[in-house]
């Protein structure tokens, strides 16, 4: 009798733990790694960014990183699962560590398009920089704007982009190419002032790339193909444009925000 009555128990804490392994397993996305196995603040596991997009936002990350210590990474994951996005993003972030253990200075800007869900992960470091209302004011202006219309590189282009840019101006330095932003607190102001950042940007990494071909004089196109490349990323949500080749280096030694930073929970969240 008693092997029968133990048997539902057995079967309920079988299926729990399923349940719960799974849950897991869903968010057991190892920290974003680039060629090589280097370190990266691109974790694109929906794989849904283009590689210049990817690109992009590495360089940016990048120079914030090694002008402020303050690691802002992207993220991408297919489903949820379940979890809630606020839940989601703690567990990325407290996984990878992201930013210096005791500084705490790390920002995961976490996207799960089954959901159309997103969310802006702070660090206990970074909090006075990106309150609450400074986090939802980038996502109402800089990131949902886009997402509305299905363009999600440009979108996280867009809020890594002002992230890094408030983080940067917080500190007294100025980011390459990236404009200063000016936050103003319940204002939507949206599509205009992302798609601005998004061609300031694009536009100066497109020279950055080109420029030194043009180097003595060329043959009159050094400034045509720039243009060409630029048109190609802003449409059709940046599928087109330049190759991966090249790259955009010249941060020397690379993103290296993973070591052991803590979330604080606090940043914004929000849907489409």
């Amino acid at each position: 009798m008693r092997p029968r009555r133990l048997f539902p128990l057995i079967i309920a804490l079988a299926a729990l733990l399923a349940l719960a392994t799974s849950a897991l397993a869903a968010l057991d996305y190892p920290r974003p790694t680039g060629p090589g196995g280097q370190p990266s603040a691109v974790g694109d596991y929906a794989k849904m960014l283009p590689a210049q997009a990817k690109q992009a936002m590495e360089a940016i990350a990048t120079e914030l990183y090694q002008k402020t210590g303050a690691a802002v990474v992207v993220a991408t994951v297919p489903s949820l699962d379940g979890e809630s996005i606020e839940q989601a993003a703690v567990q990325l972030f407290q996984k990878w560590g992201i930013g210096k253990k005791g500084e705490d200075k790390g920002v995961l800007i976490l996207l799960a398009p089954t959901e159309r869900k997103l969310r802006i992960e702070v660090g206990y470091g970074l909090e006075g920089v990106l309150t609450d209302a400074t986090s939802g004011a980038v996502r109402d202006q800089y990131l949902l704007p886009y997402f509305k219309k299905g363009k999600f590189a440009q979108g996280l282009l867009a809020g890594e982009a002002a992230v890094a840019s408030l983080i940067a101006q917080s500190q007294g330095v100025k980011l390459t190419g990236v404009p200063e932003v000016k936050i103003k607190q319940g204002v939507s102001r949206g599509f205009s002032l992302g798609g601005l950042f998004v061609v300031l940007i694009i536009f100066w990494l497109v020279m950055r790339m080109f420029g030194k071909r043009g180097g003595r004089g060329g043959r009159g196109g050094g400034g045509v193909l720039p243009a060409i490349l630029l048109g190609s990323m802003m449409g059709s949500n940046m599928g087109g444009g330049f190759s991966r080749g090249g790259g955009f280096g010249g941060f020397g030694g690379g993103f290296g925000g993973f070591g052991g930073g803590m979330s604080g929970g606090g940043g914004a969240s929000g849907s489409w």
